[in-house]
């Protein structure tokens, strides 16, 4: 564990190392689970729980990490009512990627990210 995961090959778009990108702290607030992140070169970086590391990542990636932090977020998800599931929507807890010391990149919450109305 720890380790970084070689380069996905083939698989990695070759366009990723020229779109925009900026070094950012990148911390895995789960307490134990590890989570692995890919730099813009598309390599895989493990974070073990609590560790923080300086990444070099792309910013609709790190746009997507801050989106998937913020409170209100509704997913639909599994339900269990006695001896029977249901799928209900359901705020979603905040992602255990935190990307520290930028500011929120503004992205568009994707078609299946259900956003609880705003109270006034």
């Amino acid at each position: 564990m720890g380790e970084n995961y070689p380069t996905l090959g083939p698989m990695v778009d070759p366009t990723r190392g020229d779109r925009p990108h900026q070094i950012v702290k990148v911390r895995n607030t789960a307490e134990k689970q590890s989570h692995v992140v890919f730099d813009r070169n598309g390599r895989g970086i493990t974070l073990e729980p609590g560790q923080t590391k300086d990444i070099d990542m792309l910013l609709e990636e790190v746009a997507h990490f801050q989106h998937e932090r913020k409170p209100g977020r509704i997913r639909e998800m599994m339900v269990q009512k006695g001896n029977v599931f249901t799928f209900e929507d359901t705020e979603a807890p905040p992602h255990p990627i935190s990307i520290e010391g930028i500011p929120d990149i503004d992205i568009q919450a994707k078609p299946n990210n259900k956003q609880q109305p705003q109270k006034s």
